[in-house]
């Protein structure tokens, strides 16, 4: 539902007639809207983080620029083929869990983000904790600036390449 559709169309009841479950045998799963959207954002995480690893195994020189251009290229391309997605990765926060979710990605990638680059001498071992934390989340509000606005795809490109620029610098 939430990916032909988009998070607001999903209700319990419409998940229930969707999958031919009862809808008290849903709540057994899933504690309320919120808990399924949150489910769903995720499955979407893996999904980019499994794209991410692998995008990263394909480079033939890392280097902070590649790093960065990596990252944000993988993001991109998977906001775009799941429009969907993009309205609960950025629209869909209000709740606590979804929300919650989203800090624990944002974590995750940075401290990943950290040891990778310190693991490959880019980043010295000293250099702040929450360096990485902030590019990742500089990123994602970009990427929420970016979608959630109608663009082109060359408007969309503009604004990306501006900030990876900014962000290579930054780190």
């Amino acid at each position: 539902i939430i990916s032909e559709h988009g998070a607001d169309h999903l209700g319990m009841r419409e998940l229930a007639d969707a999958s031919g479950v009862p809808v008290a045998t849903i709540y057994q799963y899933f504690g309320n809207r919120e808990a399924v959207i949150a489910t769903y954002f995720e499955r979407e995480s893996e999904k980019l983080d499994r794209a991410m690893a692998n995008a990263f195994l394909e480079l033939e020189r890392v280097d902070m620029k590649t790093v960065v251009d990596t990252i944000a290229d993988v993001h991109v391309k998977h906001h775009r083929e799941n429009p969907a997605a993009v309205s609960v990765w950025f629209s869909g926060r209000a709740g606590f869990e979804v929300a919650d979710r989203v800090r624990q990605q944002h974590a995750s990638l940075g401290a990943w983000l950290r040891d990778g680059l310190v693991g490959v001498g880019l980043m010295r071992p000293d250099a702040p904790e929450d360096c990485c934390a902030l590019v990742v989340r500089l990123f994602d509000r970009t990427f929420e600036f970016v979608f959630l606005e109608e663009r082109t795809i060359k408007e969309q490109d503009e604004i990306i390449n501006m900030h990876k620029t900014y962000a290579t610098a930054l780190l």
